[in-house]
């Protein structure tokens, strides 16, 4: 049940990387993200700080594992107990910098990992000696990875390099392409379908459902507008109905909203992700998760105005069947620590969080 999220630091669709330079409208300079574990109704559990570059910008959580990206020109891969935060491994895999994600297969026999900064490789390792098993290049950012059921196959989420929008790639588990989607189809991150062996896709200014064929089964627009929206990454619930977060930026509060469709890709609701007192609706809201009860997590931001300090990060839980607010709690005790990412941890109410906008003694490499 892990779940691998891709984050944008910026307020533009336009940044995968955590390089505050292609991230339009917040400075990360002398800021350095770290995770928290949370359980979400009560505070954290622990928190990482020791980070040998520039910190992580995706969490990965499978099984026992937090899997980490630290982020630079020669960085590395971590990987971290779930339980207390301590460090099981740190380690390059092999990758040639710029780390973009490292995920696992369920039974964690190996790891998967892509890296880039315009163009990227990515591999497998073996998990118990962390040996390259293959490493194979791509013409662009590798930023998301899921497997299959069968761990035969894999989906990829190729970004940058000449693509104007990143595409969705099927390949053999040695890495051998089998197909790619047309530019436009890939974007934040995706979730599979592991019954029905199909993806889901936030991408471009819409969401995706391409099936394993490599054909697109339907697409869905924002309300009103076919542009101007960015779409994080989507969750698909046990019953096949699709969860995201859209921002439309045609708008000049940029309001977050949380999408349900059903798996024929019909709008089941729309609801703004806001306060009561719109105080803190100015916020980015970034990504959802299943939680166990089958109600829907969301993190994100709260601002008083967009891309202004001080932003204080929350969890939000929608009802699945209606979308009504059933909780909100913060999570963030500093005024500039934003939540960029999270993942859940199967079979609880927790999940580790990734912030970034805290004071440290690090500094971005503002270049890359």
């Amino acid at each position: 049940m892990g779940k691998l999220i891709n984050i944008n630091p910026g307020s533009s669709n336009t940044g995968f990387r955590i390089n505050p330079s292609v991230a339009a409208g917040l400075s990360l300079s002398g800021k350095i993200p770290y995770p928290k574990y949370y359980d979400i109704s009560s505070d954290d559990i622990w928190s990482y700080t020791s980070w040998t570059y520039e910190g992580p910008a995706r969490v990965s959580v499978i099984q026992d594992e937090a899997l980490f990206n630290d982020y630079a020109a020669s960085g590395q891969f971590v990987s971290l107990n779930v339980a207390d935060g301590s460090e099981n491994w740190a380690n390059n895999l092999g990758s040639s910098g710029y780390e973009q994600f490292l995920t696992a297969d369920a039974s964690l026999d190996n790891y998967y990992w892509g890296d880039g900064y315009g163009a990227g490789y990515f591999g497998k390792n073996d998990a118990s000696t962390l040996v390259p098993v293959w490493k194979k290049t791509a013409a662009a950012d590798i930023i998301d990875i899921r497997l299959d059921k069968t761990k035969t196959y894999m989906y990829s989420i190729e970004g940058f390099g000449s693509s104007s929008f990143p595409v969705l790639k099927h390949t053999t588990i040695d890495g051998s392409l089998l197909w790619s989607t047309p530019q436009g189809t890939g974007n934040t991150g995706m979730d599979i379908d592991l019954d029905e062996d199909y993806v889901v896709i936030g991408g471009g200014y819409n969401i995706t459902k391409v099936l394993s064929d490599g054909s697109i089964n339907w697409q869905y627009d924002f309300p009103g507008y076919t542009t101007g929206v960015i779409t994080y990454s989507p969750s698909i619930d046990y019953n096949n109905n699709v969860y995201c977060i859209m921002i439309n930026i045609n708008v000049a509060s940029r309001p977050s909203y949380l999408v349900k469709l059903n798996e024929n890709g019909i709008q089941q609701w729309l609801v703004e992700v806001a306060t009561e007192d719109a105080s803190g609706n100015y916020g980015i809201r970034k990504y959802s998760h299943i939680a166990e009860d089958g109600n829907i997590w969301v993190i994100g931001q709260e601002a008083a105005a967009v891309n202004t300090a001080p932003f204080v990060g929350y969890m939000y839980k929608y009802r699945a069947l209606d979308g009504i607010l059933m909780e909100r709690y913060q999570i963030s005790t500093s005024s500039s620590a934003r939540p960029d990412n999270f993942d859940m941890v199967s079979g609880t109410n927790q999940a580790v969080v990734i912030f970034s906008g805290i004071d440290s003694a690090k500094k971005f490499n503002l270049e890359g």
